[in-house]
């Protein structure tokens, strides 16, 4: 179970802490909540991040794969499996 401090992080705030944009204060004020907190992310938002990351950078699909590793590495993730 995840800590008292868990919460749910959507696919826009992870966007914004990875993809340095023109505004530098939602970037750094989405870093901030995530380092801030025990972000949980779920297998939906992991798929909604890299679509949008092939779509609107040029990182290597590698380094995308990198990436939802380290998700699994590093944090609680939910699968999204039920239809309610």
């Amino acid at each position: 179970m995840p800590e008292n401090n868990a919460c749910f992080v959507d696919t826009n705030v992870w966007l914004y802490s990875l993809i340095e944009g023109q505004d530098k204060a939602k970037s750094e004020t989405a870093r901030s909540l995530i380092l801030q907190s025990v972000p949980v992310v779920s297998t939906q938002v992991i798929n909604e991040i890299c679509v949008n990351l092939l779509k609107k950078t040029d990182i290597s699909e590698e380094r995308i794969s990198q990436l939802i590793e380290s998700f699994y590495a590093k944090y609680p993730v939910v699968e999204i499996d039920k239809i309610i």
